[in-house]
């Protein structure tokens, strides 16, 4: 709800000057999402074979990186499932059954919260948000059918490069818009 309400309450001016930085989060988070799936899936088959080597799950440094990220979440969003893997890896949560879990429910329930709150303000222009909603959906359906067919190989890279390309336009672009 903060997120949200910052977003709501702040300048256009403020936000604009955030986007740049916002994507290159996103970006980074993206690119690291590889190597912290790597190292998550080998300490999982550690634990199938040494179950008495399970790591310890780190609760308040968990609770205080997901309100942080549920604050992100509220203002901005994007890339905001894989921060969430990234710091449930981090703070010692090791199932991916359990990391996708957890991360379904904390940013449905964030961007449930931003939702609302864009409601309870006003906010929502609902003309175009059932526009936008027809066109998630699509684009939701076809991205997930075509993505399956490009190897991830490709795929990767392409949106790394693509976020980053983004942040950079953004970053030589912020006074004009």
């Amino acid at each position: 709800m903060a997120g949200a309400i910052t977003l709501l309450k702040g300048s256009q001016d403020s936000f604009l000057r955030l986007v740049p930085y916002l994507f290159m989060l996103g970006s980074v988070a993206f690119a690291l999402s590889g190597p912290i799936s790597r190292m998550v899936r080998r300490r999982a088959e550690d634990h199938v074979l040494h179950p008495e080597h399970r790591t310890r799950i780190y609760v308040v440094p968990m609770l205080v990186s997901q309100l942080v990220i549920s604050y992100y979440i509220g203002y901005f969003g994007a890339g905001a499932g894989l921060l969430t893997l990234a710091a449930l890896a981090l703070c010692g949560v090791d199932r991916i059954a359990e990391m996708n879990a957890l991360k379904v429910v904390l940013t449905t329930t964030a961007n449930g919260v931003a939702v609302i709150t864009f409601m309870i303000y006003g906010a929502v222009e609902w003309r175009y948000c059932w526009l936008m909603m027809i066109a998630c959906a699509a684009g939701g359906y076809t991205g997930a059918r075509n993505a399956r067919r490009i190897s991830d190989r490709i795929l990767r890279p392409f949106i790394i490069v693509l976020g980053f390309s983004i942040a950079i336009y953004f970053f030589l672009h912020r006074k004009a818009l």
